[in-house]
């Protein structure tokens, strides 16, 4: 008999959300959780025929300058398929209360 077990990674097994353009530019967007950071992972890519290297180092650039205007460091990695992925660390607040 099989026993059903809470897994807190269930979520992880989900079919990411992926949003299109209308000129077919698929982008997807999640945000990892790490201990001392968190790191925004983008993954674009494009039906039928693979974006060029320029297309997505300005759709890279927009998304930056879009969402995260203060970022100071992020990767591109080209990634199989057609998919490149850009990976944004944004460090944590810190949550110790203020004096005031």
């Amino acid at each position: 008999m099989l026993k059903t077990v809470y897994d807190p990674r269930r979520r992880f097994l989900q079919p990411a959300r992926v949003a299109s353009t209308s000129l077919g530019v698929l982008i997807s967007a999640d945000l990892v959780r790490k201990p001392g950071c968190r790191i925004f992972h983008y993954a674009i890519s494009r039906r039928n025929t693979p974006l060029t290297s320029a297309a997505v180092s300005r759709l890279a650039g927009l998304i930056l300058r879009l969402r995260h205007p203060s970022c100071t460091t992020n990767q591109l990695i080209q990634g199989d398929h057609g998919v490149f992925h850009i990976l944004v660390p944004v460090a944590r607040q810190n949550t110790v209360a203020r004096a005031a």
